[in-house]
């Protein structure tokens, strides 16, 4: 256990995500005052701010094994602006909080001072401000040189695709699956426990998605039904979705619609058809590995032929841009069994391929069951992605998107790769907090960005189906006010 204390009110997460990332089997526990605890932990670590001049002190100690270190800051630059002031604030304390941790473990991260999911945020400002952005990436922030050349190779890639004003994606959210994967961390039911409410489910989507499509009059640039896995509702569930889907996609001419299919074994000609008659230009089958040991292991109901056989089907319908999965660091998997997975997938030449680190979330299986994946693994999973990157690149793929998880293996990230020509525009735009998304279904999360005054608002579906569908026409009247703002 760790113990922190920041003095400054809304930063002590930004401390706290650097000191998981150096220590990510250690629990850190956050005080609200400087009194050092009595309790038995790791060390204690104390973030000051002192005002005559501007400058953060960050303290490590050990206090019932003596010995401490204590760095400063650079003094913090004064802004008008208050996004300025907070932005230089926080990013001294971060810098001086890193500094200690790394003189205190000995190492170094890939991402040095970048916490959070979205580190393509500062590197696209880096791209845009310097002529050397690799260097720069390195040197400001202690970026490994491997991982500053994929944030910028990341950045250019996505300079094709700018930001449109007053453009929004539509998202749909199908929060079930066959079966839970053992990593997964998020709230899906399955089909068989859902069954009693799944035809009511499907009718609310398809009357939030209506309302939604009429109170937004302005461009839709993509749609993405998501979960979960939207394939695994019924032929005649599915069936009814794609058709209400498709009639808005028609109508409107949204030129991207993704369908994540996911698991092979809920994939059929059937599905397949109503996607390709709903206007579906990009789909998604994931078979995450092409070990049977490991899927059946970590729960999945499908075999690695299944997912060859749904994919050459969906090359016969005509579907040509398809995206597939693998995860490194799956349970029991070796390296050899992670490479392999990823020559069968160059083998079939899909659209695209992305490349996850495994993420040990708190509500997991494999976390509940306390498999301690840090500790039994030998494998180094930074060196391993990067030779994976490598592969991918010879075998003409390109990074379009990145993003990172808390408690990944080797503080790694999420990279899709992309034949040029086929990106994703929804996953894209889904990292970007300039970007409006109107979603629809249990849990979803719709946000608009508000570009004259730089505000983003956030609106919360209910979480659980059952809530959702009961109280499906507030959710929707709540929304609407959101759009006529």
């Amino acid at each position: 256990m760790i113990v922190l204390y920041v003095d400054e009110k809304g930063l002590a997460n930004e401390a706290g995500e650097l000191i998981r990332s150096f220590y990510p089997t250690e629990k850190v526990i956050i005080k609200d005052s400087k009194d050092k605890t009595e309790e038995d932990f790791l060390f204690y670590l104390s973030c000051t701010h002192n005002f005559t001049p501007q400058k953060w002190c960050v303290t490590l100690s050990y206090p019932q094994k003596g010995g401490e270190i204590t760095r400063y800051s650079d003094v913090i630059e004064e802004y008008d602006d208050k996004i300025l002031y907070r932005r230089a604030l926080k990013g001294k304390m971060k810098s001086t909080v890193y500094s200690v941790l790394k003189e205190n473990s000995g190492a170094s991260l890939p991402y040095g001072m970048l916490t959070g999911v979205r580190p393509l945020t500062i590197a696209q400002r880096v791209v845009e401000a310097s002529n050397n952005p690799v260097y720069d990436l390195q040197k400001e922030y202690d970026v490994s040189r491997e991982r500053a050349k994929l944030l910028v190779e990341t950045c250019i890639e996505q300079q094709k695709y700018p930001l449109k004003e007053n453009a929004v994606s539509f998202y749909v959210h199908i929060p079930f699956c066959t079966t839970k994967c053992s990593y997964c961390s998020f709230p899906s039911d399955t089909v068989a426990r859902a069954k009693k409410y799944l035809d009511k489910y499907v009718s609310a989507i398809k009357k939030e998605l209506e309302a939604i499509d009429a109170g937004y009059k302005g461009e839709v640039e993509s749609l993405y039904i998501g979960g979960g896995t939207p394939t695994s509702l019924s032929e005649e569930q599915f069936a009814e979705l794609m058709e209400a889907v498709g009639k808005i996609v028609i109508k409107r001419n949204i030129p991207e619609f993704t369908v994540e299919s996911g698991r092979p074994d809920t994939i059929s000609y059937s599905k397949l058809k109503a996607m390709k008659n709903a206007g579906v230009t990009r789909i998604c089958i994931n078979p995450q590995t092409l070990s049977d040991k490991t899927l059946s292991l970590i729960g999945r109901a499908h075999t690695s032929q299944d997912f060859f056989n749904c994919f050459y089907m969906a090359r016969e319908l005509g579907f040509h841009n398809i995206n597939t999965d693998i995860i490194l660091g799956l349970q029991s998997e070796t390296q050899a069994d992670m490479l392999n997975t990823l020559e069968g997938l160059i083998a079939l030449s899909p659209e695209g391929i992305t490349v996850h680190s495994l993420a040990k979330k708190h509500a997991s299986i494999i976390n509940q069951l306390s498999v301690n994946i840090y500790e039994s693994s030998d494998i180094d999973f930074v060196s391993l992605s990067a030779d994976i990157y490598g592969r991918l690149f010879e075998s003409g793929y390109i990074p379009y998107y990145l993003y990172r998880q808390k408690y990944t293996l080797g503080n790694a990230e999420n990279v899709g790769f992309i034949k040029p020509g086929h990106a994703c525009i929804y996953n894209i735009r889904m990292m970007d907090d300039r970007c409006s998304v109107l979603a629809a279904g249990a849990g979803a999360v719709s946000k608009m960005y508000y570009g004259d005054n730089m505000l983003l608002e956030r609106q919360c579906n209910y979480k659980y189906a059952p809530d959702y569908i009961e109280k499906i026409d507030i959710q929707i009247e709540n929304k609407l006010k959101m759009l006529k703002k």
